[in-house]
């Protein structure tokens, strides 16, 4: 079914031959006579060998780094030599900062009473009813200035926006009473009850 050439060129399969087909072989006209193969030159029977590598040179150690501890030999990104794989490493040669270790939380209660009431004291002062938050922003602040030290911040915007809030409360008291105590003060002195 197959003929296999001794020159090492792979089988060519041949059809079956069966009646149809020694019919049409017999007219020549009907079927042109098939070309010949090409002949395949013989593969080289072993590949040119490759002379060997020339022997690398000896490579002198690293130079010093100026900028700090060197890394392994032959690798100057590596881990600084001695150093535990999976650690963090600190690149600067230095002890690693450790953070800061909160302490408790100090208390803040009567500093931010003090700035709260001072605030609102303020606010509450342009319409006349914020005299009584701004005196208890004041007291609030003295009292936390000596207890709470550490909440500076908020004793003193409780002091000052106190102390804004009682001037500005007796200012606008102030005005309010000139305008509506004067004309009354004005008008009953020419008027006769008699």
């Amino acid at each position: 079914m197959s003929t296999h050439d001794s020159d090492g060129v792979p089988p060519v399969p041949t059809p079956p031959k069966d009646a149809a087909a020694t019919a049409d072989e017999a007219s020549p006209a009907a079927h042109p006579a098939p070309e010949a193969a090409p002949t395949v030159p013989p593969a080289p029977e072993a590949a040119p060998t490759v002379p060997p590598a020339p022997e690398a040179a000896p490579t002198a150690p690293p130079a010093a780094s100026p900028y700090g501890a060197a890394g392994t030999a032959g690798n100057p990104y590596g881990a600084p030599a001695g150093a535990a794989s999976g650690a963090p490493q600190n690149p600067y040669g230095s002890t690693p900062y450790q953070g800061y270790q909160a302490g408790p939380e100090l208390p803040k209660g009567l500093s931010i009473t003090s700035m709260v009431t001072g605030i609102v004291g303020v606010v509450l002062g342009f319409a006349g009813w914020g005299f009584l938050p701004a005196v208890a922003g004041v007291v609030f602040g003295h009292i936390a200035q000596r207890k709470e030290p550490h909440a500076k911040g908020f004793w003193l915007t409780g002091i000052i926006t106190g102390y804004a809030g009682l001037a500005l409360n007796i200012i606008i008291g102030l005005i309010f009473a000139a305008a509506f105590l004067l004309p009354l003060l004005l008008f009953s002195s020419t008027s006769d009850f008699s």
